[in-house]
């Protein structure tokens, strides 16, 4: 393995409850009633393509593009509102580790380019990733490849030298459509999610270390 790729939501940033609060109260704004079990299979595309889905499902009089930026805007207000975002607990030591060896990083997330520079500067873990690919950077998001082989191109390593970490369903088939080898994260966005197809899975970032060391080949930091 030569890279790693971190999705950004419930994987880097505890965002989905607040994802769930500002999605939900979206639908009560657009006079929807629409249940956290209705709205699970959405998690993990990227938000035009969700907001495409409701539009079709609803027949409502809105575009994508309009109900996108909204969409966009509530994040960006409800969370540079908030005194501290949340990290998922590890994960600086995780990505300390992974500069500290040279390996590449790269993070590929359905949100919104826009959205992933506020929230990763506002947890502080932007120094981390040059390299970022947002769900409107590509043709079709999650569950879809074409996330994971364009990041591939942007790092010049082959698919199947890129190891994954996701949460989501639609993210993990994403992963392993593209043929890489996927870390699954039964983290806070862990509910409702089907991680079955992932080579192995996580319950906190203490176990990822651990995983990683024998798929670099690598031993102490050259620190």
């Amino acid at each position: 393995m030569k890279a790693v790729i971190f999705d950004m939501d419930g994987v880097l940033i505890n965002t989905e409850s607040h994802h769930m609060v500002i999605e939900h109260q979206i639908f009560r704004d657009l006079g929807l009633e629409i249940t956290e079990e209705e709205r699970e299979p959405f998690i993990g595309y990227a938000a035009d393509e969700m907001w495409s889905r409701v539009i079709a499902h609803y027949k409502l009089d809105h575009s994508p593009n309009d109900l996108l930026n909204l969409n966009n805007e509530r994040i960006i207000e409800y969370f540079t509102s908030q005194a501290d975002i949340e990290m998922i607990p590890g994960v600086n030591r995780v990505l300390q580790w992974i500069e500290d060896r040279g390996i590449p990083l790269a993070v590929a997330s359905s949100s919104s380019r826009i959205v992933m520079d506020v929230l990763l500067e506002q947890a502080g873990l932007d120094k981390y990733f040059k390299i970022r690919v947002g769900g409107q950077d590509v043709e079709k998001s999650k569950p879809a490849p074409f996330i994971y082989l364009h990041t591939a191109g942007l790092l010049e390593v082959e698919p199947g030298e890129c190891v994954v970490i996701e949460d989501s369903t639609n993210g993990i088939r994403a992963a392993k459509s593209a043929g890489m080898y996927c870390i699954g994260y039964k983290g806070v966005g862990f509910h409702g999610q089907d991680q079955s197809m992932a080579d192995e899975t996580i319950a906190e970032y203490d176990e990822l270390i651990p995983l990683l060391t024998p798929l670099f080949s690598v031993g102490k930091s050259p620190m």
